[in-house]
């Protein structure tokens, strides 16, 4: 088991928590090449992360809305989740890790953990109503 360390609060708002951000799930490669082309290129992707603050991770969406907009777009269920993986930075919201190496075992790669969970609800009929029923219990940070 693993020598966990929990990142402490020290009564920092939740926007100030730190998490590990990566640079893409998948590499961007190049202009042109088609997703069969972009899918084999992921060796090649950096496995380096970044540790900044949740706010600053939720705020990278503002310079991918082309991207967004991208994917909003497909009506392709497979191809959206491709897209979404090649196309946006991707983050560990509940801990910060050592490596991504896929030669190191899950329990090693966590450095340190903190006390937030990231909860993604798919087919909601109706979303406004979730989240005003969510925004009602104080340990719910909601973000869309």
């Amino acid at each position: 088991m693993a020598n966990l360390t929990k990142i402490e609060s020290e009564n920092r708002p939740v926007g100030e928590t730190q998490v590990c951000v990566f640079h893409r799930a998948f590499t961007g490669g190049k202009a042109g090449m088609n997703l069969e082309h972009l899918g084999k290129s992921y060796s090649l992707e950096s496995k380096e992360f970044y540790i900044m603050t949740l706010r600053e991770f939720l705020e990278l969406g503002r310079d991918y809305l082309p991207d967004l907009n991208r994917i909003r777009s497909t009506t392709d269920k497979k191809e959206r989740a491709f897209l979404k993986k090649k196309l946006l930075p991707a983050g560990c919201i509940s801990c910060n890790i050592k490596t991504r190496s896929s030669s190191v075992p899950k329990e090693e790669k966590i450095k340190a953990y903190n006390s937030l969970i990231v909860l993604d609800f798919d087919n909601l009929d109706d979303v406004e109503a979730a989240k005003l029923e969510l925004s009602k219990w104080p340990c719910f940070w909601i973000s869309v």
